[in-house]
């Protein structure tokens, strides 16, 4: 039946058929995401609201000096259309400086590799030495 009905030009069942299965389409899309809408815990955001505002912001200490730290990095003056890196990470060289004797969670990794990269160049020294 399916297989006369598609090999039909032009008539009104071709027609109806496949209007018929755009209209299922879309509304099994639009199921779906109401369904995703309502869902618990759940919160859309509201209109004249950022998306930001209506969820829940960390105002831990570590968060507000990670939030502090990475915002010191930014260059305003600079447009993020035009150099992103330039806008994002500008004055990063020239902040570092200032905040040498400042620990940041993501700068562990780091010092870890460089402290042992040197005990590893110590003991490799005693071992040719001794």
């Amino acid at each position: 039946m399916w297989r006369a009905v598609v090999d039909e030009k032009n008539s009104p069942k071709k027609c109806l058929v496949i209007a018929s299965s755009c209209l299922v389409i879309a509304l099994l899309g639009i199921a779906i995401y109401v369904s995703g809408l309502l869902r618990p815990g759940h919160e859309p955001a509201r209109l004249g609201k950022s998306v930001a505002a209506t969820r829940e912001v960390c105002t831990t200490k570590e968060c507000e000096e990670t939030s502090a730290y990475i915002v010191d990095k930014i260059n305003f003056s600079a447009d993020p259309c035009e150099d992103m890196h330039l806008f994002s990470c500008g004055n990063y060289n020239a902040k570092k400086s200032s905040q040498a004797g400042r620990y940041f969670p993501r700068d562990a990794d780091s010092r870890f590799k460089e402290d042992a990269f040197k005990i590893m160049a110590s003991k490799q020294n005693t071992k040719l030495l001794g």
